[in-house]
């Protein structure tokens, strides 16, 4: 298998849009930490780096779907995978060969982004203020979420057949997942009260705080909190917020999900037809 990952690697390390996907990621956060940097001037206001500092995971899962979805279709439409199988190579192989350099590529991405983000951002804003055990704690997973969107792409390209069916079906899932996160991040945030307009005596109006309706609680509340903590989308959203309430319980998800898609698609993979 030593020989599939390098044989990977190597190409990937040749695609040009793995290199340009690397550089729009981590265009989007110096954009975002410039931007931040110069309302700060502007308005002679203090932020710290840590607001800015995972912004790029509001569109990681994106940039990944497109970087994943190109290298795994290339693999059944160049007929790599059918040849691979003809030399020896075992389906079990090739499968965990391909989801490592997909969770190498994510891990790459994602980290070179950090990294100079805070080469970037630490002579505009400071040193980040968290301490070192939280942000080794976010650092683990980030990782261990590179890792799960590296399973997820990769077995969406390795069960379809077609390149372009796999671009697409990568890039929707990518979207559905983001939306998701921004939606139930909508609802798990809204304010206990609210302000209304109350009628009393005729022509008299006040404004008072009442319960707001849409604010979650009990049952509902919990279930929202699980797949915004489980859901890649709603991880990203909370490295995005800096406001990860359960960064173990985001670490132990994201390696859930990371074996239960290996599993299935090693399953499938292996009953696979390929021609």
């Amino acid at each position: 298998m030593r020989k599939l990952l390098r044989s990977n690697l190597r190409r990937l390390a040749k695609s040009r849009v793995f290199w340009g996907c690397s550089f729009t990621l981590l265009a989007y956060s110096e954009l975002i930490l410039i931007s931040t940097y110069t309302n700060m001037v502007r308005y002679n206001e203090s932020q710290p780096l840590d607001s800015v500092f995972f912004a790029s995971f509001s569109i990681l899962g994106v940039i990944l779907s497109i970087v994943l979805s190109l290298f795994t279709g290339t693999e059944y439409n160049d007929g790599t995978i059918r040849n691979k199988i003809i030399i020896g190579r075992t389906r079990n192989q090739i499968y965990l060969s391909s989801f490592l350099t997909c969770a190498a590529a994510a891990i790459f991405i994602c980290f070179t982004t950090l990294f100079l983000t805070d080469i970037v951002g630490l002579p505009l804003m400071g040193q980040l203020k968290m301490p070192g055990s939280t942000l080794r704690l976010l650092l683990l997973d980030g990782l261990l979420l590179c890792t799960a969107y590296g399973a997820i792409f990769n077995l969406i390209g390795m069960l379809s057949s077609s390149k372009a069916h796999t671009a697409v079906i990568s890039i929707l899932a990518a979207f559905a997942l983001l939306f998701i996160g921004v939606w139930i991040a909508q609802a798990l945030f809204q304010p206990e009260m609210i302000e209304a307009l109350v009628t009393g005596d005729p022509g008299e109006t006040a404004i008072q705080m009442i319960d707001n309706p849409r604010y979650l609680t009990g049952v509902e509340r919990d279930i929202y909190q699980f797949f915004y903590d489980f859901l890649p989308g709603g991880q990203c959203m909370q490295f995005t917020r800096t406001e990860v309430a359960h960064p173990w319980l985001l670490a132990l998800y994201s390696a859930v999900i990371t074996l239960l898609c290996n599993i299935s698609g090693l399953f499938i993979f292996n009953r696979k037809d390929i021609k």
